[in-house]
């Protein structure tokens, strides 16, 4: 038997009765609805009709002026709704999707390895193909990077993995290998480091960093195993750590993508007693993405977008 395909067209506009359709159930009443909408109750009356005409179902309960949706009518305002609220926008996003097709800056939040080593290649690579193109570039933490992503103060922010509300989208682009970084001459250097353990780690006065997106990893995660750290840093980079680490003041630990190698100290690679860390492109999820932060997201990872909507 053939599918029966469904027209709503009272006075050849499918908006008003669904409007009329989601008025009423929310008020509980036509004249309510009617008042609301500015019409008429009979013209309310005659959206609902054509409505339940259409599809063949009865959608209220009447009993006198008040009705009562009834179960499919629950079913069908739930997706009623979000037709309207979209149709409602279309108009905004449609203007707003204009302004921003003439925006050709690419606003990035990123944690200052990543800028210094992930994205020069791809700024260059991207300028080549793109020559109105800018960039602004922002060296902050990661919940601020968030929050102004939110607030579309900034286009994608690249970090090491972490939660994400629903409103951003998220992808893994690559993974970088847990390093021990030791002083020459530290007892630890001739232990094969396929050997090491975490015992290793904690019981060897690992320098702890606080408020820095590279190693509050290896914080977190030795704090969870009750690293004793006699020297915690504040708002530190790698280079200052290098050097305590140079002087014997203690043992630390690096991702292997951030490593700028010294000969003065020792590395191992902690990968097989500790994860891997993901570094994640996150972006809004939203109906419009300008196409120069479309192209540059597709040249990081030609599959970024796939699973996107």
């Amino acid at each position: 038997m053939e599918e029966k395909v469904y027209q709503i067209l009272y006075k050849r506009n499918i908006i008003q009765p669904l409007k009329g359709f989601c008025t009423t159930v929310e008020e509980g009443n036509i004249v309510k609805a009617a008042k609301k909408l500015g019409l008429t109750q009979a013209t309310i009356t005659r959206q609902i009709q054509s409505l339940e005409r259409d599809l063949n179902e009865e959608l209220f309960d009447r009993s006198g002026k008040t009705v009562v949706p009834n179960e499919k009518a629950l079913r069908f305002y739930d997706i009623a709704i979000k037709r309207i609220e979209a149709m409602e926008t279309l108009f905004a996003d449609f203007l707003t999707s204009e302004k921003i097709e003439d925006d050709n800056t690419i606003r990035i939040a990123a944690h200052y390895g990543i800028i210094s080593k992930f994205l020069p290649k791809y700024f260059k690579d991207f300028k080549e193909k793109n020559k109105n193109v800018k960039y602004e570039v922002y060296n902050i933490n990661r919940e601020d990077a968030l929050l102004k992503l939110e607030k579309n103060e900034v286009d994608l922010a690249i970090y090491p993995e972490t939660k994400y509300n629903k409103s951003l989208y998220s992808k893994n682009i690559f993974s970088s290998d847990p390093i021990l970084v030791l002083p020459k001459g530290h007892f630890l250097e001739n232990k094969n480091e396929k050997n090491l353990t975490v015992d290793d780690i904690i019981a060897n006065n690992f320098i702890s960093l606080n408020a820095n997106m590279t190693f509050d990893f290896f914080k977190n995660t030795l704090s969870n195993l009750k690293s004793k750290s006699h020297l915690k840093l504040i708002n530190c980079d790698w280079h200052v750590v290098k050097e305590l680490a140079k002087q014997e003041i203690g043992i630390t630990g690096i991702f292997d993508f951030f490593l700028e190698k010294d000969d003065k100290l020792i590395y191992k690679n902690l990968s097989h007693i500790l994860p891997k860390m993901n570094i994640d492109v996150v972006i809004q999820r939203k109906n419009f993405i300008k196409p120069s932060l479309k192209k540059f997201l597709i040249l990081i990872d030609k599959n970024y977008l796939k699973n996107f909507n």
